[in-house]
């Protein structure tokens, strides 16, 4: 019975978000077609280290302002550029030594400690979009730079990497000029300037847009 009540409880659940999605998805507002969108963006963040060790990822929080304009109804540009800041940390590392008998030990010890680790990023980005009335599924291919700068005991060390980022995720028009949605991110970073491999980001994002057919026809009946 609990397994049927569950299941129901369930199927409920997904009749009553798709309800939503649909409802939300209702009108006809043009979301993407030429149109210029200004907004932000914000979420969880995760970072992983380049060399394998303990912690193996850096949990912290990312922040970025948000451009993007539609060429048409499938493709466009993004560019945004954003900060992240991530949590104190002293990774593990190996170390080989030798006792007093000159016996060869080898171990695991805690380095130097991490603290005040912080990136900034610039991106610009190819994207392909479907705008389906008021909901946009996208996904965006492009080029990172990535700052990152860390204090390691007491020297502050700064490292300038180039990344692969990809996105995807959905914008939906609440309003004529308002669309909120979720980004997933992930960004390979090319080089190896500094201690970390990539990042990953989870944002919820809100974007103010303006159709600029609508400026063309203004600007023609004056």
């Amino acid at each position: 019975m609990s397994f049927i009540g569950s299941w129901r409880r369930c199927s409920g659940l997904s009749a009553s978000l798709a309800m939503t999605i649909l409802l939300l998805a209702s009108g006809t507002v043009d979301a993407f077609d030429r149109t210029l969108g200004i907004g932000a963006a914000g979420g969880y963040s995760t970072l992983i280290r380049r060399i394998a060790s303990e912690p193996p990822s850096l949990h912290g929080a990312n922040a970025r302002a948000r451009l993007r304009y539609g060429f048409n109804n499938t493709w466009g540009l993004f560019a945004a550029g954003g900060m992240s800041w991530y949590q104190d940390h002293a990774p593990m590392i190996s170390f080989t030594t030798e006792d007093e008998d000159g016996e060869i030990v080898t171990g695991t010890k805690h380095d130097v400690k991490r603290a005040g680790l912080r990136t900034r990023d610039l991106a610009l980005s190819l994207v392909y979009a479907l705008d389906i009335m008021r909901v946009t599924p996208f996904l965006a291919l492009g080029v990172a730079a990535t700052n990152t700068r860390v204090k390691i005991g007491t020297t502050a060390v700064t490292s300038l990497d180039v990344a692969i980022r990809f996105e995807v995720g959905f914008d939906v028009a609440l309003a004529e000029h308002f669309a909120m949605g979720i980004i997933a991110g992930f960004d390979n970073f090319l080089t190896d300037n500094s201690e970390y491999l990539s990042s990953t980001n989870i944002l919820l994002s809100a974007t103010f847009f303006w159709d600029l057919r609508n400026f063309g026809h203004a600007a023609n009946k004056r």
